[in-house]
């Protein structure tokens, strides 16, 4: 998720499926991205192949469904890094815009269900049910911490930048977040490819 929310252009990220049931073994990690309608998806289908990865890693199954600001639903991340016409891809319209499988044919989304996702991760957490103490726990609790320094951010504006180093850090008695750390590295990485 990390990931996907540094993408130019994604607006909301949300859950939509049985990793937040109270399935004791969930079966898929299936994430609802609101993005700009003229983003370039190819950072986002890389945190997607990322996330599937990982998820197929422990047998588990990934997808990026898409919907843009007004709630339109345009597809999901394609699986694949390139576009060739291959025998399982099902994109109704393959190639004409690059990592989007808009096979709205065989999967679509209620309206409902994108205005109103059960579990939005970001920019702002919101619970639209109840769910299991371990995913409150482990996820949705440190989102929350990392909201708080989110919200600061959006009231002094997005393009405040400040730079400290750990000594001075520690000096003043600030604790920086490991997810801060965290997002510093994949920038890092992102940029110069370390």
């Amino acid at each position: 998720m990390r990931a996907a929310r540094l993408c130019p252009g994604v607006r909301r990220i949300a859950l939509l499926d049985s990793l937040a049931s109270a399935k004791a073994i969930p079966k898929d990690v299936d994430l609802l991205v609101t993005v700009e309608q003229a983003m370039d998806l190819t950072q986002l289908a890389r945190a997607g192949r990322r996330l599937q990865g990982l998820a197929q890693a422990i047998n588990l199954g990934a997808d990026i469904f898409l919907a843009d600001s007004a709630g339109r639903y345009l597809g999901r991340i394609c699986h694949y890094r390139e576009c060739h016409p291959r025998v399982a891809c099902h994109a109704q319209h393959c190639g004409l815009r690059n990592h989007l499988n808009d096979d709205l044919h065989l999967v679509t989304l209620s309206k409902d269900l994108l205005a109103s996702p059960p579990i939005e991760l970001w920019p702002k957490v919101i619970r639209r049910l109840t769910v299991p103490e371990d995913f409150e726990e482990i996820l949705l609790t440190k989102l929350d911490e990392i909201g708080s320094g989110r919200r600061l951010r959006e009231h002094v504006g997005p393009f405040l930048t400040f730079e400290i180093n750990a000594k001075a850090a520690k000096h003043l008695g600030l604790n920086i977040p490991v997810s801060l750390l965290s997002a510093a590295d994949d920038v890092i990485e992102k940029c110069c490819g370390a």
